[in-house]
């Protein structure tokens, strides 16, 4: 607690505000990262991911209606 006790009162909504700011932030990145629309791969790779999943393959880690018959890796 002595740390905080030298602190000035006028910094706490400082850091409050860069805290959500990085934490949003983080979320924002991580989020558009792992998005439907991104592309993680190679140069020589011509066609993108989604166009070789069959109609009878699933990219859900879980399927509740269990329609698909085998699951689409990469």
């Amino acid at each position: 607690m002595a740390i905080l006790n030298r602190i000035p009162t006028g910094v706490y909504p400082l850091i409050a505000i860069m805290g959500v700011a990085v934490t949003g932030m983080t979320f924002r990145i991580w989020h558009a990262s792992h998005a439907p629309d991104v592309l993680w791969t190679r140069k020589d790779r011509k066609t993108p991911p989604w166009e070789t999943v069959q109609s009878h393959q699933t990219t859900k880690i879980y399927d509740p209606t269990g329609q698909f018959t085998e699951k689409w890796s990469r």
